[in-house]
């Protein structure tokens, strides 16, 4: 390869290697120096690059040479649309979905849940969402002993005094 032009900084090494095979199946060829952080020490590779992305280091680089870089550049815009999608949030995040995930999660750790799940509610109330009767009646439910049991326990610190 003579004199290679620098196309693109990878993230990580997977983005790097899927550019790269898609690069050389257009029979481009392609420089990109080994900068994997990864050891052999037992029967699996151990990847130290923190799970394949260029946490160390500025990225990983993909050379090409001068007189396919328009070629390559063409091949790196189609690539990037199609990573777009995938990269792209799916739907909008429900705050009522999540009240009633930590009416659940009360059940088993009490306390914080139940701050969470207030929030949200309050989140899902204020962005309009609409509620679910059944859903929101069970995650109450589930709820209530929390409470009952964290308003009996401000009944005991004011009796001692604390409050």
């Amino acid at each position: 390869m003579n004199e290679p032009k620098l196309l693109y900084i990878a993230g990580s090494m997977i983005e790097r290697d899927a550019l790269k095979a898609r690069l050389e199946a257009e029979g481009i060829d392609v420089v990109s120096p080994k900068r994997d952080i990864s050891r052999k020490y037992t029967e699996s590779t151990v990847d130290l690059s923190y799970g394949g992305y260029s946490a160390i280091f500025d990225g990983f680089k993909i050379f090409v040479e001068e007189k396919t870089f328009e070629k390559s550049k063409e091949i790196l815009d189609s690539f990037s649309e199609n990573l777009k999608p995938a990269l792209e949030p799916d739907k909008k995040v429900s705050y009522l979905k999540k009240f009633h995930y930590f009416s659940v999660a009360s059940v088993f750790v009490p306390l914080v849940p139940l701050l969470f799940g207030i929030y949200y509610f309050y989140k899902g109330i204020k962005n309009k969402e609409k509620p679910r009767l059944v859903y929101t009646l069970f995650s109450f439910i589930l709820y209530l002993p929390q409470i009952a049991f964290f308003n009996l326990g401000v009944e005991k610190l004011k009796d001692f005094g604390f409050l």
